[in-house]
């Protein structure tokens, strides 16, 4: 243990295309690359919170979802960035979008058809299934 704390100390010096060369060989050394992943993610969780929170509108559930697809988006493309065509934040930026828009795809495909359903109080819920169903006029069940 002692070791890998003393590599991730050596790891902060890195810069991030250092740390996304680390994290692209994985199969080749998996633990260098979780290393390499987790002094990323503590340069970046807070920048990415933030975009994920603001581009979900504040949806705290739907910007989790966004942030985690995002990070593990990250480490498994990190083989894909190129310095010279964008920054950092710019190219999780717009994974982070991309996760967005795919979760949003999701939830509308779930929801066509389906009701969609608001927490009620409990009082209220034991008074919806004892009304008559407006339809038919028959109790509920």
């Amino acid at each position: 243990m002692d070791i890998l704390q003393n590599k991730e100390q050596t790891y902060i010096s890195y810069s991030d295309e250092d740390l996304f060369v680390m994290m692209s060989f994985r199969e080749e050394n998996e633990m260098e690359a979780q290393a390499a992943f987790r002094i990323f993610y503590d340069r970046y969780k807070d920048f990415l919170w933030s975009l994920c929170y603001k581009v979900c509108q504040n949806d705290e559930e739907l910007a989790k979802d966004v942030f985690m697809n995002t990070m593990m988006a990250v480490y498994q493309n990190s083989h894909t960035y190129n310095a010279s065509k964008s920054k950092v934040t710019t190219w999780m930026s717009n994974i982070a979008k991309h996760e967005m828009f795919d979760l949003l795809d999701v939830l509308k495909e779930k929801r066509i058809g389906e009701k969609t359903f608001v927490p009620l109080d409990d009082n209220l819920v034991c008074l919806l299934y004892t009304s008559p169903s407006p339809r038919d006029g028959a109790t509920s069940r």
